[in-house]
């Protein structure tokens, strides 16, 4: 989220959509299924300017976080996560 265009913007907006958690797991190459997670880089969490786009996290994808965002208004401020 840090590099799109209205990126301060959307993460400053983050807060307004508690009803969206966000989760992310580590990014690991295997030539193999892997069947469980290996490490999780942010745990299950409300979305908020930290966890869109905090300090301590900085690779939120733009995709997933714009389109959970449209389908939690599509459905009325329905949770998703």
């Amino acid at each position: 989220v840090i590099d799109i265009f209205n990126a301060t913007e959307e993460i400053n907006n983050a807060g307004k959509y508690p009803k969206i958690r966000i989760f992310t797991a580590a990014l690991r190459a295997s030539d193999t299924p892997i069947e469980e997670l290996i490490d999780i880089v942010e745990n299950w969490s409300v979305a908020s300017p930290q966890s869109v786009g905090g300090p301590s996290f900085h690779y939120m994808s733009a995709v997933c976080w714009l389109y959970g965002r449209m389908i939690h208004e599509a459905l009325g401020g329905r949770p998703i996560g």
